[in-house]
C-alpha cells in the first residue's frame, strides 16, 4: 500500500519537469464542433524526425514511417532512386557500410516497433496473471471520461463542477469491476487517496524507483495509454493558455493512470518487482538506433528527397498553357489539406472545371454571441484567440 513519503525539494522539482515533459508531448484533440487538422506529433516537433520517431516507437510501440514495402515499390518504380538514396544517407549521417541499398531493396531486417517498446507495469501484470489489465484499464477510464468530458448529450451527468482527480475518484470507489476481476481492495484504495493530485503523483514516483531523467518518457507512455481522452484534456490546457491561463485537467488523467500501476505493483510485485526495475535500470535512451529502424528511416528521407526533386522539376518547367476551352465551372476552395481531396476530385471530373485556393480568414478574430443564445461561437481560425467579440441584442439588430 501506498504509504506517505516526504518528497525532496529537488526531486519535486524532477518529478514537475517530467509532468510539463510529457504534457508537451501530448497534442491536442479539438472537438468536433469546430474539429481543425492539427499534426499529430506537435508534442515532437522540436525533435529531429529520426529522434521523434525513435522516441515514439518506445513509448507508444508505434512508427512514423510507412512499412518497408510502400518504400520498396517506389525504388522498383523508380520513383525513389539510387541518387536519392546516397543523399539520404549523408543528410542522415549514415555510413555505406552501416547501410547497403542492396539491403534495402530486399527488405532486409524488418523494422518492429513494438520491439522496442518499453516496459509496463500494466503489460508485466498481464503476462502474470493471465488478466489484459491494459485492456481494463481502457475501459473502465473511458466509462468514466465518456460521461466527465460531456457536453451535454449525457441523460446523467456526471459529478458536475468537479476537477477531474475529484471526479474519477467519486466514481471509482463505487466501481467493483476492478476487484471483479482481482485486483484486490481497489475501491478502498481509491477512498485513501489525497484530494491533491499532486501530492499523489509524488508519492508514487517513490515507489515506482522510476529514474529521475527517464520520467518524463514514463509519463508520457501513460498519458499515450489514455489514448483520445488525454488529447482532449491537453485541447483545455490549449485553450486555458491562450487566455493566460491554465487547466489541471491532463495532470489528473496522469495521476488517475498512476494509481492503477501502484495498485498493480503492489499486488504482483513479488512477480514484477524485479524485471520492471531491471528494463528501466537497462534502458538507454542515448543508444544507436537499431539498424532497422535506421533503415526505415533512410528509406524515408529518400522519398522526401525524390519529392523534392521532381517538385524542383516542376518550378523549372515552363508555365502551364491557358486553357484553350472554355471554363464551365470554376470553384474556390479555403486552403486547407481537408479542401484539398474535393477540389483535386472535381478538376479530374472535366477538363473544363477550374479550381483556385483562397484563405477564408479576413483578420478579424471575432467572437460572436447570436441572440437568445448563450453560445460563443469563434469567426476566426481556431488556433488564434479572438479579439473582438460581439453579440445580437434582438432579431433586428445587433
Amino acid at each position: 500500500m501506498l504509504q506517505m513519503i516526504r518528497t525532496p525539494m529537488s526531486e519535486q522539482s524532477v518529478i514537475k519537469r517530467a509532468l510539463d515533459q510529457a504534457i508537451s508531448a501530448i497534442p491536442p484533440l479539438w472537438p468536433l464542433t469546430h474539429s481543425v487538422a492539427v499534426n499529430p506529433f506537435l508534442g515532437q516537433a522540436h525533435l529531429p524526425f529520426q529522434k521523434a520517431a525513435a522516441k515514439l516507437a518506445r513509448v507508444s510501440g508505434n512508427r512514423l514511417t510507412l512499412p518497408r514495402a510502400w518504400y520498396i515499390d517506389k525504388i522498383h518504380s523508380g520513383e525513389i532512386t539510387d541518387a536519392d538514396l546516397r543523399e539520404a544517407s549523408l543528410e542522415l549521417g549514415l555510413s555505406d557500410k552501416r547501410i547497403a541499398t542492396d539491403d534495402l531493396k530486399n527488405k532486409v531486417s524488418i523494422f518492429e516497433p513494438r520491439e522496442y517498446l518499453l516496459a509496463s507495469i500494466a503489460g508485466l501484470a498481464s503476462d502474470q496473471s493471465g488478466t489484459d489489465w491494459a485492456e481494463l484499464i481502457e475501459d473502465r477510464f473511458g466509462n468514466w471520461a465518456s460521461a466527465f468530458f460531456d457536453e451535454g448529450q449525457a441523460l446523467w451527468p456526471m459529478t458536475s463542477g468537479k476537477g477531474a482527480w475529484s471526479s474519477w475518484m467519486s466514481w471509482a470507489q463505487h466501481d467493483l469491476t476492478p476487484e471483479i476481476f482481482g485486483l484486490k481492495n481497489f475501491a478502498k484504495r481509491v477512498q485513501a487517496l489525497p484530494e491533491n493530485p499532486d501530492s499523489f503523483i509524488l508519492e508514487a514516483c517513490e515507489c515506482l524507483k522510476v529514474p529521475s531523467a527517464l520520467l518524463g518518457d514514463y509519463f508520457h507512455q501513460l498519458l499515450l495509454s489514455l489514448g483520445g481522452w488525454s488529447q482532449l484534456a491537453r485541447y483545455r490546457l490549449w485553450q486555458a493558455e491562450l487566455e493566460g491561463g491554465s487547466d489541471q485537467t491532463l495532470r489528473d488523467l496522469l495521476a488517475i493512470r498512476l494509481v492503477w500501476d501502484i495498485a498493480l505493483l503492489d499486488q504482483y510485485e513479488n512477480d514484477i518487482g524485479e524485471p520492471w526495475s531491471a528494463a528501466w535500470e537497462a534502458f538507454d535512451p542515448s543508444a544507436a538506433l537499431p539498424a532497422s529502424l535506421e533503415q526505415d528511416l533512410l528509406l524515408h528521407t529518400a522519398f522526401e528527397r525524390s519529392k523534392i526533386r521532381r517538385l524542383e522539376q516542376t518550378l523549372r518547367s515552363p508555365a502551364r498553357r491557358k486553357r484553350e476551352t472554355e471554363t464551365l465551372v470554376q470553384a474556390v476552395f479555403c486552403i486547407d489539406v481537408r479542401s484539398e481531396v474535393f477540389r483535386r476530385a472535381l478538376e479530374r471530373v472535366s477538363s473544363r472545371v477550374e479550381t483556385r485556393g483562397f484563405a477564408g480568414f479576413f483578420g478579424i478574430p471575432l467572437q460572436h454571441q447570436g441572440y437568445a443564445s448563450d453560445i460563443r461561437e469563434n469567426r476566426l481560425p481556431v488556433l488564434l484567440k479572438p479579439g473582438i467579440r460581439s453579440m445580437t441584442l434582438s432579431d433586428q439588430g445587433s
